[in-house]
């Protein structure tokens, strides 16, 4: 006897060519969502490095600003760009601060009677991406 099967389209299941693609649908999305948890991460990681870097710089200017203004440590001078001796340290191992001073003798926009204290903050480690950080207040000059 010869028997046939019939086919009947009431039959459920899923085809090996239906199990792949799901497969590969699958593995597409999980990669995906691995690629945006190491962003997250990378995102995580420098967010927490940039709000250290402005409490660092927020630190250095109540410093600054205790100081009275015929202190040495508030004398005009400095630099944002250069290592200038007696203004810049480093309050981490992974940040180099600067700070600039400035009057109305040294900046005509800096208005009378008041300094300019800016204080910035840079990558001191290879590898740390860190975005700019730059705070500046005026403070009395007497």
């Amino acid at each position: 006897m010869l028997y046939t099967r019939k086919n009947n389209s009431s039959e459920k299941g899923f085809s090996l060519i239906e199990c792949l693609v799901a497969m590969v649908i699958t593995t597409v999305g999980l990669l995906a969502a691995a690629g945006l948890l190491s962003v997250g991460i990378r995102l995580q990681t420098e967010s927490r490095d940039a709000t250290a870097a402005n409490a660092f710089a927020r630190a250095k200017i109540e410093q600054l600003e205790n100081y009275t203004p015929t202190a040495a440590q508030r004398v005009a001078g400095g630099s944002l760009t250069t290592n200038v001796a007696n203004y810049n340290d480093t309050p981490d191992p992974k940040y180099l601060r600067r700070w600039l001073i400035e009057t109305s003798a040294t900046n005509a926009a800096v208005p009378l009677g008041t300094q300019k204290i800016s204080v910035s903050m840079f990558s001191n480690q290879i590898g740390l991406r860190l975005p700019p950080v730059t705070l500046s207040v005026l403070a009395p000059a007497q």
